[in-house]
């Protein structure tokens, strides 16, 4: 496979260096730029970048412009945005304008390679066509449990009938169980296996989402709706429509927005 490619935006060399060699460590293609003009320069070439980690303070043009600039251009490429702790507010500005996911100085490598693969992730579920599953090769439908979960005991087999059931309800589903157990297999399965398999699966962790972002994140904005909003932007809601939207972690969304989304739940209708 090709390695997916990035392009590192930081003006302090040492920093530069230390992310690339995380990164090309981790089988990725590294193009540095130290300035915001040579990040444009880049993007312009129509180089492809799967990613953009972008430093908000550059020397020349602050990383807010650059995201603007990828927007009013059209630029379909995720950012990912590196800030000091004295910046927070221009980050939560730049996820306002469209970046994907912040970091803050000093981080892990650990940490960027989890926000590198959360920012992936979820572009391919935004912008893949879930096509119907469940089908063996002699067109017969293909029974649950050989979709995703391995598993042929008892207690196994009262789930998938569970999941068959819930998957021809138009019911909101609430799935519980301890970590790595495997609850967004079995809400892709619950997808898969209903009238909305031919539509998106979107999967939205809400402990992953700044709470003055997860709003907007789920219901979407409009122009001018507050600083920083230069263009409409859908939401996770209105992008599943059609198929199936997964809320992970939903209990460590803040209550005021549990409230708005309970709204959202009962009458199927949303403002951004």
């Amino acid at each position: 496979m090709a390695k997916r490619s990035i392009l590192l935006v930081e003006d302090t060399l040492t920093l530069a260096k230390a992310y690339q060699e995380c990164l090309e460590k981790r089988g990725y293609a590294v193009k540095s730029a130290t300035t915001g003009r040579e990040a444009l320069a880049c993007l312009n070439k129509k180089h492809g970048f799967d990613l953009i980690l972008l430093d908000i303070k550059l020397p020349d043009i602050s990383g807010l412009e650059i995201i603007s600039t990828l927007q009013k251009n059209k630029i379909d490429c995720p950012v990912i945005v590196m800030t000091g702790n004295g910046s927070m507010n221009t980050a939560i500005d730049a996820m306002r304008l469209g970046a994907q996911d912040f970091l803050v100085k000093p981080f892990q490598p650990e940490k960027l390679e989890q926000s590198i693969n959360r920012v992936l992730l979820k572009v391919v579920n935004d912008h893949k066509i879930i096509s119907p599953k469940g089908k063996s090769t002699d067109n017969q439908p293909a029974t649950t449990e050989e979709q995703s979960f391995i598993g042929s005991s008892r207690v196994m087999r009262k789930i998938y009938k569970t999941i068959e059931s819930a998957a021809k309800s138009s019911a909101t589903v609430f799935i519980t169980g301890d970590s790595g157990t495997g609850k967004e297999v079995c809400a892709e399965m619950v997808h898969n296996n209903g009238p909305r398999a031919g539509g998106p699966f979107i999967a939205l962790n809400c402990a992953a989402i700044p709470r003055e972002l997860i709003e907007s994140e789920l219901f979407g904005h409009v122009k001018g709706a507050f600083t920083g909003a230069i263009s409409d932007r859908e939401g996770a809601v209105a992008r599943s429509n059609g198929g199936t939207l997964f809320l992970d972690e939903i209990g460590d969304m803040p209550l005021d927005m549990q409230t708005k989304l309970l709204r959202f739940l009962q009458n199927f209708s949303l403002q951004r």
